[in-house]
């Protein structure tokens, strides 16, 4: 007969151990989530950006805009703080 007390039952699980992996794992899919959205936000950001660069650079090719307006509205950090 086997002794139950060699093989003490490790895996056991109570209502407030179920509590405690439910809470975790919330927690941890929030974080989870939280991160994702947040490199997906700085993606789009940086392709706004981006974007933004090239059609300055075309409006400079073409003539439209000079070359020292450029720089001034791509040194802008703060939106509404340029004065072009």
């Amino acid at each position: 007969m086997i002794d139950h007390l060699q093989f003490p039952a490790v895996l056991a699980i109570t209502d407030d151990d179920t509590a405690q992996i439910l809470a975790l794992a919330i927690g941890g899919g929030i974080a989870v989530i939280a991160i994702v959205f947040g490199s997906i936000g700085k993606m789009v950001k940086h392709v706004a950006n981006e974007r933004s660069r090239r059609e300055v650079a075309a409006y400079v090719a073409e003539g439209s805009m000079s070359p020292d307006d450029a720089k001034k509205l791509l040194e802008c950090k703060v939106k509404g703080s340029c004065s072009v």
